[in-house]
């Protein structure tokens, strides 16, 4: 008889990614920087501008580069969804809600 472990596959689902805060003055001083390749293809945006733009992109990016660098955090990365306000395609997953103040942190 084959021995085999059942992979079971753990999402997690981010709600409310416009209410993110930094401390200090990130907001305007932190950038983001992109680049197409091309000359003078350097795009630079503020924290600010991000979070008016497209909020989810502060959340994911800040987990993914936490994340370890490879094939596994590539497969752990793709289990993560961040969305802005309360609404997600996922209810019929029934997402259990975690509180972080009550897990013994400060």
């Amino acid at each position: 008889k084959q021995w085999y472990q059942r992979r079971v596959r753990v999402s997690t689902q981010s709600t409310g990614a416009e209410k993110v805060a930094v401390s200090g003055n990130k907001f305007n001083d932190k950038k983001y920087y992109r680049n197409s390749q091309y000359p003078s293809g350097l795009k630079i945006r503020t924290a600010n501008e991000m979070l008016a733009k497209k909020p989810e992109f502060l959340v994911e990016r800040a987990v993914r580069l936490m994340l370890p660098k490879g094939i596994l955090g590539r497969k752990m990365y793709k289990n993560l969804f961040v969305y802005s306000g309360d609404k997600h395609p996922h209810d019929a997953q029934k997402p259990k809600t975690l509180d972080l103040s009550k897990l013994g942190g400060n």
